[in-house]
């Protein structure tokens, strides 16, 4: 499949590595929703990396069904799952029971600024997990006024695709939390932080999320 002219424009954005991953991908997704779906691609002071998590992000909720055919075509090329991987095939029954979600989450200054203060911290201390979250919570609470909040972390990919592949799959992550986080249509705001973690080729994903109600 030939990509059309606004996946060329998606893709410009970003480095070429990135777009040579994610072309034949992106291009399962009907150019509106791909379009709809791009709401960091100018958005200051994000990089490559944390717009295309941005972006999947949002094509998981918007077009879920879709997002279910990216996955067998990424686990088909995996060295690291297979088809029948129990944590893929419960995704799969997610993905496709999953309502699709009508608008995309609206990108943050204040999210991306604590999700990067934890990236940071995570990079720093080399700790795992959700340290201070609930100071992170009581910040959007006191500056936005959002009443829910949520946050995700993944470790040791260094590309959009593969953060987000590790969260959704969410192996051995008990309940699944990080898929359920990005599936829940509550949620209204995205900040993005991606940074070494081990490495530049070993780095830490920060996604932090609000509504303004419960």
């Amino acid at each position: 499949m030939k990509p059309s002219l606004l996946l060329l424009l998606l893709l410009s954005f970003y480095h070429p590595s990135i777009a040579v991953h994610s072309e034949k991908f992106l291009a399962l997704f009907p150019e509106d929703i791909l379009e709809k779906a791009n709401t960091a691609r100018d958005f200051p002071g994000l990089n490559a990396e944390e717009k295309e998590t941005v972006l999947w992000t949002n094509l998981i909720r918007m077009a879920p069904a879709t997002f279910a055919r990216v996955v067998d075509l990424y686990i088909a090329a995996s060295k690291d799952y297979t088809a029948a991987n129990p944590y893929v095939l419960s995704l799969k029954k997610d993905l496709l029971k999953a309502t699709p979600v009508k608008e995309p989450l609206t990108v943050a200054s204040l999210h991306n600024e604590l999700a990067r203060q934890h990236a940071l911290y995570s990079q720093k201390t080399k700790r795992y997990g959700h340290d201070q979250a609930a100071k992170r919570a009581a910040t959007i609470q006191k500056q936005s006024g959002h009443q829910l909040y949520s946050e995700n972390c993944s470790y040791h990919r260094n590309n959009a695709l593969d953060f987000i592949m590790d969260l959704m799959i969410d192996e051995n992550v008990k309940g699944t939390g990080h898929r359920k986080t990005i599936l829940n249509p509550q949620l209204e705001y995205i900040g993005v932080a991606i940074t070494p973690f081990i490495s530049n080729k070993e780095c830490v994903l920060v996604q932090v999320f609000s509504a303004e109600k419960m």
